[in-house]
């Protein structure tokens, strides 16, 4: 009797729960759910092998929890539906790779004319499957990438893999494909003319590629496959979009890949970079930009460089990315920088209340919050800030230090696209509403790196290393929002101090010569081999002549030769500097 009524009151919580569930010894057999509702992941298809490398072809199983439910799979990275591929046996899988390549044939991508890989390039295959309940309600998508005969070592070296499934027609579709020139690059060339001789748009960049926005992010999946087959990995499904500026146009675009409640998981729990975070809200995979045809490593070992220094840096590593299968090349796989970016380093500051301002416009935060930034420009700018009860204010509005490591290290590097010469490629953050027990949540705007590939001397072939770009701030000669604050604090003798012992540390700590060396080293080591691989899958680029090998090893030779050049005149530049405030 007691039992009886410990099984009623059971039924009847399922039942103020909305679903009745029966359950016998080969599990979950019934659900009453909606036609519309997606379950949970328990009643999603379990594959009988995981993502991954395999020596010898097999066979896939693919079964589902719910007893009576139908599977259906797709293999070309589409999302699976009840028109796709009904699921009646066990799927043979084996080395995908000689097969014709498909995503890697579509023409349309670059304007100055397209590469497509006259042999197959490398593959696995990408299954996904959903289940339909006996009720009509759908489960969610389990997907899998498995790659047959292929030696990971050889293939892709000691890099994390990513797996990338999207729709095709979501990423090259005429339409809606956010990876292809498409409509938009068409409708610009009927209406404003023809191109140049070249392919290329003269008057300017157009295309479904370069358009932003939450209207241009395509639903996605993917999976994580670590260095170390014994680790785990992790599957999740996100949204993407293309990022970057001008490095839209290349063939390998750069992207960012976003969690959303809508999508699925709304943040990867996962330690991607090896420092200790494993929160992140979304995170980007970067072609190089300016570095595309070059180094490729270069932002992400500037940054790691300066990451002891008092300001923001993106945690980079490298990894390779397939889609729908299909090898796609080498990336950097980097942090991204919004509010979650903030409230995941423990600052104590909560997404909401983060303002981030790029380039003068808000990125985080509310239309109203521009007023902050606004407010703090006009007054070091507006004001003496030799006078001590000036600057002490302007001391209350912005992190000096951060200021003075920030400029210290642009300044070093020579970059020629930024807060000093065209206003571009700046941040800034602050918490909305200060929190003055929290250090990093006392309301003063604090600097953030990101994109500093157009340094280095990049297009001097390494030779140009005594570039002035502080003289020119100084002189007046530049406007840029940074130029302008820099200009005005210099006026004061403590900010002065400052801003002259982080040049110091710039070259003596962080930029040491065989501090330097080390880290081209280890990068040239990470990155060789699999930019060898990228150039096969995407082609050489307009710079790239001869031997892979030795135009890759004479590119890092550029930067390597513009650092050590660098270190040794810069002693005497801040001494120049010096004389100059």
């Amino acid at each position: 009797m007691k039992d009886s009524k410990i099984i009623l009151i059971f039924a009847a919580v399922l039942l103020l729960l909305g679903a009745a569930y029966a359950y016998t010894s080969e599990g979950i057999v019934s659900a009453e759910v909606r036609e519309d509702t997606v379950l949970p992941e328990e009643y999603a298809p379990r594959f009988s092998a995981q993502t991954g490398f395999y020596d010898e072809p097999f066979f896939l199983t693919i079964s589902c929890p719910v007893r009576g439910a139908e599977i259906y799979y797709t293999m070309d990275g589409s999302v699976p539906s009840e028109e796709s591929a009904h699921y009646e046996a066990p799927i043979p899988l084996t080395d995908r790779t000689p097969q014709p390549n498909v995503l890697s044939a579509l023409a349309g991508v670059c304007p100055d004319g397209d590469f497509l890989p006259s042999e197959p390039v490398l593959k696995g295959n990408v299954i996904r499957a959903m289940a339909v309940l006996p009720d009509g309600s759908r489960s969610r998508v389990t997907n899998g990438t498995y790659f047959i005969g292929t030696d990971r070592e050889e293939s892709v070296g000691s890099l994390p893999v990513i797996s990338m499934y999207a729709d095709p027609q979501d990423l090259f579709s005429h339409e809606r494909g956010i990876y292809v020139l498409g409509k938009i690059y068409e409708d610009h060339i009927m209406s404003e003319g023809a191109p140049g001789t070249d392919g290329s748009d003269e008057e300017g960049l157009y295309g479904n590629c370069f358009m932003r926005g939450r209207e241009w992010e395509r639903p996605a999946a993917m999976d994580y496959i670590p260095v170390n087959p014994e680790e785990k990995g992790f599957s999740t499904d996100i949204g993407v979009r293309i990022m970057g500026g001008s490095s839209r146009a290349y063939m390998q675009k750069s992207f960012r890949l976003k969690c959303r409640s809508e999508y699925g998981d709304k943040n990867i729990y996962y330690d991607l970079f090896g420092d200790g975070h494993t929160k992140h809200k979304s995170f980007l995979l970067r072609n190089g930009g300016n570095d595309y045809d070059y180094a490729r490593f270069r932002d992400p070992m500037l940054q790691e460089l300066v990451s002891d220094r008092d300001i923001e840096t993106q945690a980079s590593v490298p990894a390779v990315l397939f889609i729908d299968g299909e090898y796609w090349g080498l990336y950097a796989m980097t942090e991204d920088y919004d509010g979650h970016y903030i409230e995941n380093r423990g600052y104590g500051v909560k997404a909401e209340n983060v303002v981030m301002i790029k380039n003068g416009t808000v990125e985080e935060g509310t239309d109203a919050d521009i007023t902050l930034f606004n407010d703090m420009v006009d007054y070091i700018t507006g004001n003496d800030m030799s006078d001590e009860s000036c600057y002490d204010t302007a001391c209350s509005m912005l992190d000096m230090q951060s200021f003075a490591d920030y400029c210290a290290f642009n300044i070093y590097i020579d970059n020629k696209d930024s807060f000093f010469t065209n206003d571009n490629n700046w941040l800034m953050w602050r918490a909305r509403v200060p929190d003055q027990n929290k250090e990093k949540g006392d309301g003063r705007w604090r600097m953030m790196v990101y994109d500093t590939d157009y340094s280095t001397g990049i297009y001097e072939n390494g030779e140009d290393y005594g570039g002035d770009t502080l003289g020119d701030v100084l002189e007046g000669s530049s406007d840029a929002t940074g130029s302008r604050l820099l200009r005005a604090l210099v006026k004061n003798d403590r900010f002065a101090k400052l801003f002259s012992d982080s040049l110091y540390d710039m070259r003596n700590s962080c930029f040491e010569r065989e501090r330097v060396k080390e880290a081209v080293s280890r990068y040239l080591s990470e990155y060789e081999k699999p930019m060898y691989d990228t150039y096969e899958r995407f082609g050489p680029g307009e710079r790239l002549w001869g031997d892979p090998a030795e135009y890759y090893n004479m590119r890092v030779g550029e930067l390597a030769g513009w650092l050590d050049g660098r270190y040794e005149t810069f002693a005497g530049r801040i001494v120049d500097y010096e004389n100059m405030w």
